[in-house]
């Protein structure tokens, strides 16, 4: 009996995990890889993974990854994103979901003559867009910030939207009064309710009472399985008090400890990206694996039309409508329409549907091949388009529009930061838990853990932090830290303020001095001192000022921009921030170097 259910998943679990390091390895999104692999190794190609042998174990299998894929999307949502472009989320989540299932549902029952109960749970779960996909997509393609929030919140809350709507469409199906339709609405509020109260309180459980708990057992990985043991249970728990509920739970969940910043979230995050990521290469493999191909073939032209319609005519125009009038231009509207990828949610759905709905096999049949149809159009188009579409809009942006990462709180840093944060957008990331209060305090985003550790990264890059400059008060760590940096950054792009100077006996480190910011002649220490002491400041400063010998430039400003001036750089004639002495001046200081 153990090989009958052995064999399907281990076999979707290898070929799960190559599929993802090949996309790994071409840097696309893996998608495409998960649905060609599952589709010619299921049973209509080589006949090597049959899902049918895991029986209902499969409709147990989607709930688990489902709770996991939306609790781990709630946890990597920035809290302060929502500031970015609330009103193009609020709308996004609203008019333009409402707009995209409607012409799912049209599309559907016109084109492949699906009824119309049939048809609306189409509509309800094609609304969603993958954070399976996303995640990768913004991972490769520089976009603004406001762009990036805005695909990134539709995907976990879109998805959760999208899997209550397709909750009460499966309820429709057997409903032959229109008594019943009134109830739908009243059904679809409880949910929402519950599931946002629930999910609230276990996040905050977690945070505040549970996860503290743990970490004084002093095992670092404790507190990801106890998370992920938590996802479970807050799935479960809340779909067994209102039905369909869980999902939204798991989200609301994930996002109350990134919302409430909890110490462990980098240690969550790491743990749950792993699992996440190894259920949904396998839950893929599977799902793709049920589609007999055969079958499908005389399908494809109206499924191929529904599709195509969906992608290039009824998604950019639902979202074209949903954000007129917001502070998004006409080519990032654009691109938020034509980008809109369907993920794994979307493919459970269907699935979970499919294994629901036995009195309507053919029909069920049909909308699972429409939305395997959907996925592999929308994959393919935000993997193939993804960047040279950004391009062509000028939304892909330079370095120099990319967020800064400081690492190391202090007053130097936090008088950069003030001028920095006016044009790209800022972090903070210091081991000390007061330092970064009193960046948050300021006003800016901190985050309390060490910049040696690779798991911060993942997070940082995805939200759009492409650089950093690291001034903590210890070379040595200075150095390390911008190794380690270099890693995911590049050289290119991290930089580093020396802290005092050198002896005659002492030679600078040769790979310090590839990436000394500012000059080779300016020392954290002496700056710190000397705004404490009131002899330099930092002044922003037109061109026509800038010339000055006294003033060293320390950032300039490209149109769009911020540049880190780098040691050596004649940037001076330029607008930007300059370090200004205003009192006697150290022997080292910025005029032996003007």
């Amino acid at each position: 009996m153990g090989d009958v259910y052995i064999q399907p998943v281990v076999l979707a679990l290898l070929l799960g995990t190559a599929s993802y390091a090949l996309a790994r390895r071409l840097k696309v999104p893996p998608i495409l890889f998960y649905i060609l692999v599952g589709v010619g190794m299921g049973p209509g190609g080589a006949g090597l993974v049959d899902p049918g042998r895991l029986g209902d174990a499969l409709a147990t299998l989607i709930e688990v990854a489902v709770a996991i894929i939306l609790f781990e999307g709630g946890l990597s949502l920035p809290a302060e994103g929502w500031r970015a472009a609330p009103v193009a989320i609020r709308r996004i989540l609203t008019i333009a979901l409402a707009l995209t299932g409607l012409g799912g549902v049209l599309l559907a029952h016109v084109v492949t003559g699906l009824p119309w109960r049939i048809s609306v749970i189409f509509g309800a779960l094609i609304v969603v867009t993958g954070p399976t996909v996303v995640g990768p997509l913004l991972k490769s393609v520089p976009l603004p910030q406001r762009i990036e929030i805005v695909l990134r919140y539709e995907a976990i809350w879109g998805d959760c939207i999208g899997v209550l709507l397709s909750g009460l469409a499966l309820e429709l199906v057997p409903i032959q009064e229109v008594s019943g339709l009134s109830r739908l609405g009243l059904s679809f509020a409880l949910r929402v309710i519950a599931g946002t109260a629930i999910g609230a309180a276990a996040g905050l459980f977690l945070s505040r009472v549970l996860l503290p708990r743990i970490v004084r057992l002093g095992d670092p990985a404790l507190p990801g399985m106890a998370a992920f043991a938590a996802a479970l249970g807050i799935f479960w728990g809340s779909n067994h008090l209102t039905a369909y509920s869980g999902p939204l739970a798991a989200a609301v969940a994930g996002f109350t400890l990134s919302y409430l910043k909890d110490p462990t979230l980098q240690e969550i995050r790491h743990f749950k990206d792993q699992v996440a990521t190894l259920f949904i290469s396998m839950i893929f493999v599977l799902l793709s694996a049920t589609l007999p191909l055969g079958d499908a073939l005389p399908l494809l032209g109206p499924v191929l039309v529904v599709a195509f319609v969906m992608g290039a005519f009824v998604r950019p125009l639902s979202v074209f409508l949903a954000l007129a009038g917001t502070r998004l231009r006409m080519t990032e509207r654009a691109y938020v329409g034509l980008i809109g990828p369907r993920g794994i949610v979307a493919l459970a759905s269907a699935s979970y549907a499919s294994l629901a709905v036995t009195a309507h096999e053919r029909e069920m049949f049909v909308l699972m091949t429409l939305t395997f149809a959907v996925i592999v159009l929308s994959g393919a188009a935000a993997t193939l388009l993804g960047l040279p579409l950004a391009r062509l809009l000028r939304l892909s942006i330079t370095p120099y529009q990319s967020g800064i990462l400081f690492v190391g709180v202090n007053p130097l840093s936090l008088a950069l930061a003030e001028f920095v944060s006016r044009h790209v957008p800022v972090r903070f990331v210091d081991t000390n838990e007061a330092a970064c209060l009193q960046a948050r305090q300021r006003g800016f985003d901190a985050q309390a853990a060490s910049a040696l550790d690779d798991r911060i990264y993942g997070p940082i890059l995805e939200e759009g932090f492409r650089r950093a400059l690291v001034m903590t008060p210890n070379e040595a760590l200075n150095i390390l830290i911008l190794r380690h940096a270099q890693k995911h950054f590049g050289l290119s792009h991290i930089f580093g303020v020396q802290v005092k100077p050198k002896d005659n006996s002492q030679a600078l480190d040769p790979f310090l001095s590839r990436t000394v910011a500012f000059s080779e002649s300016f020392f954290l220490q002496e700056a710190v001192e000397a705004l404490q002491a009131g002899s330099g400041r930092v002044e922003v400063l037109k061109a026509d000022d800038a010339d000055a010998s006294e003033r060293l430039p320390l950032f300039v400003l490209p149109e769009g921009g911020v540049r880190i001036v780098r040691a050596g750089e004649d940037a001076k004639g330029q607008e930007g921030l300059y370090w200004v002495w205003s009192g006697p001046e150290p022997h080292t200081g910025a005029r032996a170097v003007a």
